[in-house]
C-alpha cells in the first residue's frame, strides 16, 4: 500500500487581527492574510515610500554613449585635490565616484575639511 505523506495546505479561514497599524480589525482569512478587505487595497494603506539620498552628492553623472567598456582618467570633486584617479566606464551605467580612492571616505574628507 502506498501512502502519500505530502501535507496539503489548509484552505479554511481563520480568525486573525488586521496588521495595518492602528486598524486591529478581526477577519475571517487564510494563513497568508495580514490585512482587512479595506486594508488590502494599497491606496487604503499608510504607504511611506524609502527615502533614498540624492545620487550627485557623491557620484558624478557621466553620460557617454561607449559600447565596449574603457578606463579612463578623472580629476578628484574634493576642492584643493587635483588628483587623477582611474575608472573603468561600462555601457549604460553612467553613474561613477566622484572622489579619488583617498577622498571616497566621508569620514576622511570630513578631516581635510577641518585641516586635520
Amino acid at each position: 500500500m502506498i501512502v502519500n505523506k505530502s501535507r496539503k495546505p489548509s484552505k479554511e479561514k481563520k480568525l486573525k487581527y488586521c496588521l495595518e497599524p492602528g486598524c486591529g480589525k478581526e477577519f475571517l482569512g487564510y494563513a497568508v492574510a495580514k490585512y482587512c478587505d479595506f486594508h488590502r487595497v494599497l491606496k487604503n494603506r499608510d504607504y511611506k515610500p524609502p527615502v533614498y539620498s540624492e545620487v550627485d552628492i557623491n557620484n558624478v553623472v557621466f553620460k557617454h554613449k561607449y559600447r565596449d567598456s574603457k578606463e579612463i582618467e578623472m580629476e578628484c570633486g574634493f576642492p584643493g585635490c587635483n588628483k587623477l584617479y582611474r575608472i573603468l566606464v561600462i555601457p549604460k551605467i553612467h553613474v561613477y565616484p566622484k572622489y579619488c580612492e583617498y577622498h571616497r571616505n566621508a569620514w576622511k574628507r570630513g578631516l581635510e575639511e577641518k585641516g586635520e
